[in-house]
């Protein structure tokens, strides 16, 4: 089995330069796929490119998507949007530890709590509540299901950060709200 599958990616290793060299010399136009443009209804996220963010004011930054926009409305820490993807970060003072405060989380009207996760890498401990919810596109007004990520972890002694990333079930990126959370930084 383990050399067949060899063959085979050898094989198409091989076939496909091959395949576009004789496309180029025969005068067909050969292009790269197109990528994935927002459009509402959530994209993948792995497919955003992240920008720093930082609030000097505050004291504190982080990453974020880079074609997501702030909301200056938001006044209880900050906001950007995509689509139907957003997240929020709020920097809060707390004796509290992550999973204390999140033990006192109640899910807010129209969302289900599915658990929380503990997770840890290296000095990096958080509590993760998930949640799910219905609501509409904000792009094209079609029924969607939400799932929620609230990050909580203490980036310095006496603060607590909360950072809640929501985007299309179908499209969710796990692995993009845990780099975020990890990218937060507080003076």
């Amino acid at each position: 089995m383990k050399k067949t599958l060899g063959i085979a990616f050898v094989t198409l290793t091989l076939a496909a330069p091959m395949a576009l060299t004789l496309a180029s010399s025969a005068g067909l136009s050969v292009k790269p796929a197109a990528p994935i443009v927002a459009q509402g209804e959530g994209v993948n996220p792995a497919e955003f490119t992240l920008t720093a963010f930082s609030d000097a004011a505050r004291g504190w930054s982080f990453q974020r998507p880079t074609s997501w926009s702030q909301d200056t409305t938001f006044k209880d820490g900050v906001r950007f949007a995509g689509g139907d993807e957003w997240l929020s970060l709020q920097v809060l003072d707390s004796k509290l530890t992550p999973a204390q405060y999140t033990s006192s989380l109640k899910a807010p009207v129209g969302e289900t709590i599915l658990g929380v996760k503990l997770f840890k890498q290296g000095a990096f401990n958080a509590s993760v509540l998930s949640s799910a919810s219905s609501g509409s596109s904000s792009v094209t007004g079609k029924p969607l299901e939400l799932l929620t990520d609230r990050w909580v972890f203490a980036p310095k002694a006496g603060k607590l950060a909360v950072l809640s990333v929501t985007g299309p079930k179908r499209v969710f990126d796990w692995e993009g709200s845990r780099d975020m959370a990890l990218s937060v930084r507080v003076k």
